[in-house]
């Protein structure tokens, strides 16, 4: 039986980011995805995308009756608005997943502002707590959690199991051709090192991360999967699976 994930993102008409990227993964990966859209970005004149927000009552009616079934996991990527976040947790407080990746910034360009001072507390209050995984930028989650994006990962890792998640996965930025990525789960952690290429592996890292934990597979060894997942995106291989 194919396993299935619930995705709530926000929807990239141009399918780079967001609901579309996530969807497309999981397919690549041999999970069904049931996308949940946030809301819808809307061109504005090559200027920073405007974000059309869904109504919270959709969200949280959608999240409801996908959840009735069984899932075997669930992606929560960016909820722009605190009465989502809101509904979101309630329907979460009833019945959890098997398994929850939660990426609140991956969705990019321009994520931070639409996760308010508001938003992120809810979030951080109800939602983070009941993740496996909580994957994030390493600068912008430091200054998510911790107030200043000069912290080192190791203390943005602590704060992120301190609140209740089961693990965390901070990716580093690119620094002459290199990324360096922190990994933590209960008294464990380590780095991942690898070269960097064009493409931006936020974009469908944490989809596959969902995806291979909903297919059954240990923390550790999905974690690396999804990161040599998410540095083949661009591949000729990876274009043949999708289709290109």
């Amino acid at each position: 039986m194919t396993p299935r994930i619930l995705v709530l993102s926000i929807l990239d008409p141009r399918g780079e980011h967001g609901l579309a990227a996530a969807v497309r993964t999981a397919h690549v990966l041999g999970v069904e995805a049931i996308p949940v859209p946030t809301g819808i970005l809307l061109d504005s004149g090559g200027k920073r995308p405007r974000l059309q927000k869904l109504r919270a009552g959709l969200v949280g009616d959608a999240v409801e009756a996908a959840i009735e079934k069984p899932l075997d996991g669930m992606l929560i990527g960016l909820l722009p608005s605190y009465w989502q976040a809101r509904a979101v947790a309630r329907v979460l407080s009833k019945r959890l997943p098997e398994t929850m990746v939660y990426a609140p910034l991956s969705v990019t360009p321009g994520t931070r502002p639409w996760l308010g001072a508001r938003n992120w507390t809810k979030q951080a209050a109800t939602i983070l707590p009941e993740a496996t995984t909580v994957v994030l930028p390493s600068g912008a989650g430091a200054e998510l959690l911790l107030g200043t994006a000069d912290a080192d990962p190791s203390a943005t890792a602590a704060a992120v199991l301190d609140a209740g998640a089961h693990s965390a996965w901070l990716l580093g930025e690119s620094i002459s051709g290199r990324g360096v990525d922190f990994v933590a789960h209960g008294s464990q952690s380590g780095v991942l090192d690898y070269p960097t290429g064009p493409e931006q592996p936020l974009k469908v890292l944490p989809a596959a991360l969902a995806a291979l934990l909903a297919k059954g597979l240990p923390l550790v060894e999905a974690i690396e999967r999804a990161h040599r997942f998410a540095r083949g995106v661009g591949s000729p291989e990876y274009a043949a699976a999708v289709g290109r």
